[in-house]
């Protein structure tokens, strides 16, 4: 998705289309992802800080991601930004006790479950989106 969304903020204003179909926004959060772009604070749009962040980095740019998973992606950020594009992997920290507790509990709820009745959601560490829209988007 990084790379979809520095797509458009290189092409917003083109209508050149992101290059890999099986990734889009649908109607409905495409309002929200022009409010993304045209977002600021400090009088600074968020879309002028970002390229501000890849021009800064000298020839390489560290992305939290997977070549496994996202490599034709960060190919293309790597040809979008014109620097090379590292895969880190993920930033994980060692559990800590409670962290170890709360997994083991978790884990052991999943037991009780039957095999396919548990559909596992993630939005990502840092994500964050207000319910408004959660409840908008996914209509609950």
């Amino acid at each position: 998705m990084a790379t979809n969304m520095f797509h458009l903020y290189l092409n917003s204003s083109t209508g050149i289309p992101f290059p890999f179909s099986t990734i889009y926004y649908r109607s409905y959060e495409s309002g929200h992802v022009s409010e993304i772009l045209e977002s600021s604070a400090h009088n600074r749009k968020d879309k002028d800080r970002v390229m501000e962040c890849v021009n800064r980095s000298s020839s390489i740019v560290l992305v939290k991601s997977f070549k496994e998973i996202e490599g034709k992606y960060n190919d293309y950020l790597s040809v979008l930004t014109g620097k090379k594009i590292v895969p880190v992997g993920p930033l994980v920290a060692d559990p800590s006790p409670v962290e170890d507790k709360k997994q083991k509990q978790v884990m052991q709820w999943l037991d009780t479950k039957a095999i396919g009745s548990t559909v596992f959601v993630s939005f990502g560490s840092e994500y964050d989106e207000n319910i408004f829209y959660m409840k908008r988007k996914y209509h609950f």
